[in-house]
């Protein structure tokens, strides 16, 4: 449902201090955890909300673990002590996929559950499987808040033309001529502006880098283990200046290592702030190296 539980209903469902707490469940590849480090990326450099690494003192937190054939699952808003962000491997450790949850976790339901939705799609029941008409059911305003914004087809919440289809056949049609539906790529602008009206984002994250030397977010150490000073070289230079150098010093460090050992080798040299300027370098033998 995106748009949001009401926060006038129900406040206690909303994360404090626009901050929320996740354990990395046991068992995630390289590529899974870094397919959430992706996810959360997105929300702090548009949003004020903060995924943070759980604290001895946080008594509320999300878990994020990976499932095998059961789906892609969350619950709506804070639900109280550990919940789950449960993700099926092959299926849902993509970034959207992970944000589309991570929605659900900071309080918001599926596009088309507005009570507006008539107007914007037609929901073709006939078509829907079995036990799975509950995903179609509109909310009332006490339940579900519009906080203002359009209905938005380009929404990470809205479900594509063919969920829940048990024939092929489409179960979600939108309205408006050939509108695509159901992307899973990244935050929409008016996903970015419900979250950050739902928490009262009121300073937004920087846009260039601070020019004193500090990791502006909690987890950049996390990020660095990843492979984002890699993968998303950006974010890493403005936020997280002192892990971002580290990491560069780790990689030159190892490349010497190997230049000192190796008989020929085809080393690719990455330094963690600057991958635009990676070099294959070829290292001989020494002739009195023994």
């Amino acid at each position: 449902l995106n748009s949001a539980l009401n926060p006038e209903t129900f406040p206690e469902r909303l994360w404090h201090q626009q901050r929320v707490p996740y354990v990395l469940g046991p068992g995630l590849t390289t590529e899974e955890r870094s397919a959430i480090a992706q996810a959360f990326i997105e929300f702090s450099e548009k949003t004020c909300v903060r995924f943070v690494p759980k604290t001895k003192t946080d008594q509320n937190y999300i878990v994020t673990e990976k499932n095998y054939g059961r789906g892609c699952s969350s619950y709506v808003g804070r639900n109280g002590g550990n919940q789950s962000v449960s993700l099926e491997v092959n299926k849902c450790f993509r970034k959207g996929t992970i944000q589309h949850e991570l929605m659900h976790v900071l309080g918001f339901f599926h596009e088309h559950s507005r009570m507006d939705r008539d107007d914007y799609v037609k929901i073709e029941e006939r078509n829907i499987a079995m036990g799975m008409r509950k995903n179609f059911e509109k909310y009332s305003k006490n339940i579900l808040h519009t906080l203002g914004m359009p209905y938005d087809y380009q929404s990470i919440m809205h479900y594509h033309a063919l969920a829940f289809s048990k024939n092929g056949k489409p179960t979600v049609i939108a309205l408006q001529g050939s509108t695509k539906i159901g992307q899973r790529y990244n935050l929409s602008e008016i996903d970015v502006a419900k979250v950050n009206k739902l928490y009262n984002c009121s300073k937004l994250p920087l846009s260039s880098g601070s020019a004193n030397c500090t990791d502006l977010v909690d987890h950049c150490r996390l990020w660095a283990e990843l492979g984002h000073c890699k993968f998303t070289v950006k974010y890493m230079r403005q936020n997280c200046k002192i892990t971002a150098k580290k990491s560069t010093k780790r990689f030159v460090l190892i490349a010497v290592q190997i230049e000192s050992r190796s008989v020929r080798i085809g080393l690719r040299l990455v330094t963690a702030n600057a991958p635009e300027n990676s070099q294959l370098f070829t290292v001989r033998k020494p002739a009195n190296f023994v």
